[in-house]
């Protein structure tokens, strides 16, 4: 997917992602609240000369004592996956 249609398309590619991961979450008997934000990528931005949005998020991904619902392997694979919208 090429960086301008990546950006043109980033809130839908993070609502869906969001959504997903919300509905993982809530299944597995976890809360579905998830705070992310949007960052610039500045270094990547002064060397490309190009904006490259960057995503932070944080939600509970595990049951107290528990094992992970939701690994960083899981999560990843996950957003590979949507960022072909």
């Amino acid at each position: 997917v090429s960086q301008s249609r990546y950006r043109a398309n980033w809130s839908e590619i993070v609502r869906r992602f969001t959504q997903e991961l919300t509905r993982k979450l809530k299944s597995s008997g976890l809360p579905g609240e998830i705070v992310g934000v949007t960052e610039i990528q500045s270094r990547r931005e002064m060397r490309t000369g190009q904006a490259v949005p960057h995503l932070h998020i944080v939600f509970v991904g595990k049951h107290a004592r528990g094992t992970w619902v939701l690994t960083p392997a899981k999560v990843k694979k996950q957003w590979r996956s949507y960022q072909a919208i």
